[in-house]
């Protein structure tokens, strides 16, 4: 099953795809959250169109994909390809189970 959503905050009318897996989704995030470095929600791009609705965007998916245990595909991060996402003692977003390239998915 795939499907997409859409940010109006980050980039209007952005599309952030989704293909359903087994094990998961796998979320194709784009300029939401570029990185593993923009897990945080006090973290947003200069370039944002609404930067003060990018957190609840970023919250609404993340906890989705913690829920599901689903992965962010990642657009510009320079050591990840894909991880997935899970929350700390301080409910906090971290990255885990990171690849840092990516031929092949085996999961």
């Amino acid at each position: 099953m795939t499907g997409t959503s859409m940010s109006a905050t980050a980039t209007p009318g952005q599309l952030l795809p989704k293909i359903q897996l087994l094990v998961g989704p796998v979320v194709f995030v784009g300029d939401l959250i570029p990185g593993t470095h923009f897990l945080s929600l006090n973290i947003n791009s200069a370039y944002d169109r609404n930067p003060e609705c990018v957190a609840g965007d970023k919250a609404r998916l993340l906890d989705h994909l913690v829920t599901m245990r689903g992965r962010l595909f990642f657009s510009r991060d320079p050591d990840f390809v894909m991880v997935k996402v899970m929350r700390d003692r301080q409910s906090r977003y971290i990255p885990f189970d990171p690849y840092t390239s990516f031929k092949r998915f085996d999961h």
